[in-house]
């Protein structure tokens, strides 16, 4: 045994002299002598004798014993030659050694009877101690030596097979009391005390499994695990919390919860406190915002708890998950539900005020028709014109952001359509800042309706310009982009695909955070006299065509806008930006009107018979279709408004082709593509001229379909009535 080797022969010789002892007290002495005489040599001394000494004089002069008494000897000597080897085994042995263990458990029970067969021995000699005394002298002399060594042995055994074991125990008790899960007992007894030591063991084992498991889970959760205490300092905290707040665990322990909570959220915290100390709520969730390492900031959902000790909150615990990506999505959301609403409101007030501004512009032509050149009056009607046309272009704003406008989509190349539209941008921008357009070899093509994408570039130009009023450059790029997989382009989700990349940028005076979150929403401006819809018309026009935008700004460094659209795969057909219109010519043809409004009825009917159509109004479906039944009566196209009550224009022109099969239709509406989703998606023809109308833009229009191929009836369509 470890720290006892050196016993070891004490042990032996202990066994050697105890089985010298009890032949002599079974047999006698090899040369006895007088009993008195045996005693005094053995006691005389005791101070100075040595073990050996008296064991060697007893072995030498004890006497035979009475045939009653070698009896009882003989008994005990019994019982000793089956313990004999097993403790001389047990004395060779290591501690730990399982034949060492088996012999200790297998003579345990004769020890007991060894010890009870001594006691009778003892009491034998007692009873003849009248007349034997100078002999019982001698037994007892060699009573008191076995008992003596009994004793010894007994201490021996206690020590290596009780005492030690236990103290090991308590010793892994401690360390384990303090955290140290490792730790084992050693086996270094058998029976009772080594089954403790096995459970001892067999707990530690599985006590060291379950603060693993935790420690696993507790490190490798998703969300932060943390233990504050009342005052504000973090006791624990895992990975978690290193990962989603970036401050590494030793610092992150050195924090209060003041320190790293985001200006403002410190009362929220304070008032959750409050509520589980008071007892209000024994567990409290809530969403707070903490300031993250690098600068940020992190919005986490917070759950809490106490912590008790004697019936007294000590600390909190709680988890914490990050929702930075869900609160942008839920504020993504919440602006694309509310740019929605706007949109169609937007829509609906574009659609009425197109009615009214056709009326407007309607009669304001046929004053300036009627007035001569050096009239008073024609100042005060070109003012009313002129008015007109700034509300048809806010009218177009409306549109733009409400996804109003139809959108006709053409193959474009886009170095080309670039280079077209800069000439108008260089007269936009003015002579004090430098317009730089430049594209990429080998630039794709993309379906986009030219005159869309050339009031992207304006209103973007526009912006540029009043951001650079000392001057400055503005720069328009254009270049492919491969993507393998989705990105982002500001909050727009941008998926796998074949892009092209415009990037509009100038030099001006930037925008601050605040602004670049607003600038893309309906009749936000930083102008004193601005409507706010020009963003917002480039960012619905950009969308409708399945595109992104993004802008990134620095206050006095200037902005840039980066546009992703779309790349096809190759150009089918090469469509010119700018559009011109024939001259309008007096027209003879008829022109079946229906529209529900009567004062917008009469003025178009004005429109038209002004540039020499004939004009048949009908004020509503049913008399037009009596119209169309009248076979005698002779049509050339059906001008009718999409949005009317009972039946829509496009249900109109179907039940109208059954009677008259190549009847051309031109659609009018303040509505435009919202109600004709279906059939561009079906990608089904046809024509379509946008409210607030003009009589040159009407006449033009007019003339246009009247000149085209026929149109055909739109059989699938869905219910626009209103």
């Amino acid at each position: 045994r470890e720290g006892e080797e050196d016993a070891r022969p004490e042990q032996r010789r202990l066994l050697q002299n105890f089985d010298s002892l009890i032949t002599a007290m079974q047999n006698g002495g090899q040369d006895p002598r007088r009993p008195d005489t045996l005693l005094t040599q053995v006691i005389g001394s005791a101070a100075d004798t040595q073990s050996d000494a008296v064991i060697v004089a007893l072995a030498a002069g004890l006497p035979v014993p009475p045939p009653d008494l070698q009896q009882r000897i003989s008994g005990l000597r019994n019982i000793w030659l089956d313990v004999k080897e097993p403790l001389q085994l047990i004395a060779e042995r290591p501690a730990n050694d399982p034949d060492a263990r088996a012999a200790y458990d297998s003579i345990k029970p004769e020890l007991a009877e060894m010890e009870i067969a001594s006691r009778l021995v003892l009491v034998s000699v007692a009873g003849r101690l009248t007349t034997y005394r100078q002999q019982m002298l001698v037994i007892l002399a060699s009573i008191a030596g076995m008992t003596l060594a009994l004793f010894v042995f007994s201490l021996w055994f206690t020590n290596r097979f009780i005492s030690r074991p236990i103290n090991l125990v308590e010793d892994a008790a401690r360390r384990i009391s303090a955290g140290d899960y490792s730790k084992r007992v050693p086996i270094v007894a058998a029976g009772e005390v080594a089954s403790l030591a096995r459970a001892m063991n067999e707990m530690c084992k599985a006590v060291e499994k379950a603060v693993e498991q935790y420690r696993e889970i507790f490190e490798n959760a998703g969300d932060i695990i943390y233990t504050m205490s009342l005052d504000g300092r973090f006791l624990t905290v895992n990975r978690a919390g290193e990962r989603i707040t970036g401050y590494p665990r030793e610092e992150f322990l050195k924090l209060n919860a003041s320190q790293i909570l985001a200006p403002g959220q410190l009362e929220l915290s304070n008032q959750m406190m409050q509520k589980k100390i008071s007892g209000e709520q024994s567990l409290t969730t809530y969403s707070i915002q903490v300031n993250h390492k690098n600068g940020g900031t992190v919005w986490l959902e917070v759950g809490t708890r106490l912590v008790y000790e004697n019936d007294r909150p000590v600390a909190v615990q709680g988890t914490a998950r990050d929702i930075s990506e869900r609160r942008r999505l839920e504020d993504q959301l919440w602006n694309a539900q509310k740019m929605e609403a706007v949109g169609r409101l937007a829509g609906g007030i574009a659609h009425e005020f197109g009615n009214v501004l056709t009326i407007i512009t309607g009669y304001a032509a046929l004053l300036q028709s009627g007035l001569k050149k050096d009239d008073e009056l024609l100042d005060e009607v070109t003012g009313i014109q002129k008015a007109s046309q700034r509300a048809a272009s806010l009218v177009r704003h409306l549109l733009g952001f409400s996804k109003g406008q139809v959108f006709r989509p053409k193959t474009l190349d886009v170095t080309a359509a670039l280079a077209e539209i800069g000439e108008m941008l260089r007269r936009l921008i003015g002579e004090d800042i430098r317009l730089k357009i430049s594209c990429e070899p080998h630039l794709g093509f993309i379906r986009f309706d030219p005159a869309q994408l050339e009031q992207v570039l304006v209103n973007l130009a526009l912006n540029a310009r009043d951001a650079m009023p000392s001057g400055g450059e503005f720069g328009v790029s254009a270049g492919n982009l491969d993507l393998s997989e989705s990105t982002k382009n500001g909050d727009d989700e941008v998926g796998a695909g074949r892009y092209i990349r415009i990037e509009v940028s100038d030099t001006g005076i930037g925008m601050s955070p605040d602004v670049i979150a607003k600038m893309f929403e309906p009749f936000f401006s930083t102008k004193e006299r601005g409507t706010g819809l020009g963003l917002s018309t480039v960012y619905g026009i950009v969308h409708q065509s399945g595109g992104s935008i993004a802008a990134e700004s620095v206050a006095g460094q200037g902005t840039t806008f980066t546009v992703l659209l779309p790349r096809v795969v190759s150009l089918t057909e090469r469509v010119p930006v700018e559009h011109k219109v024939r001259p309008v010519t007096l027209s003879t043809e008829t022109i079946l009107l229906v529209e529900d409004n009567e004062d917008v009825r009469f003025m178009v009917c004005e429109m038209l018979q002004t540039h020499g159509y004939n004009v048949i109004a009908a004020q509503d479906q049913r008399q037009a279709l009596s119209l169309c039944s009248q076979t005698e009566r002779h049509i050339d196209l059906m001008l009718t408004d999409v949005v009317m009550p009972e039946m829509s224009g496009p249900e109109l022109a179907v039940q109208v082709h059954s009677l008259r099969p190549s009847l051309r239709v031109l659609y009018m509406s303040g509505y435009a593509q919202d109600k004709f989703e279906t059939y561009i998606r079906n990608k089904e023809p046809f024509e379509f001229i946008q409210k607030p109308l003009t009589p040159e833009g009407l006449a033009a229009k007019v003339r246009e379909v009247l000149d085209g191929p026929g149109t055909a009836p739109m059989d699938n369509h869905e219910n626009l009535s209103s």
